[in-house]
């Protein structure tokens, strides 16, 4: 008979849970959204930054961005605290 077709490894998300709830970044995160969706080419890897002083929410809006758009990244999440 033909052999069983091989089982491709789930890459489980490796994003921490949202630490608190986004309030009042609706706009930036509808904006970073709709930037990240017209950058192209569509298949080819995208850098998204997202600047500003400390402590103004860089890293939770990442964060929120990142679980709003797991599901375009079916290989798998990676989170790194750069610490910086």
């Amino acid at each position: 008979g033909m052999p069983a077709p091989l089982a491709l490894p789930v890459s489980p998300p490796r994003l921490p849970p949202l630490p608190v709830p986004l309030i009042g970044r609706q706009a930036e995160t509808q904006q970073a959204i709709a930037l990240w969706q017209r950058l192209r080419p569509r298949h080819a890897p995208k850098v998204m930054a997202i600047v500003g002083q400390a402590g103004v929410g860089k890293s939770t809006l990442a964060l929120h961005l990142a679980h709003q758009m797991r599901s375009r990244f079916t290989d798998g999440q990676v989170y790194l605290n750069l610490r910086s």
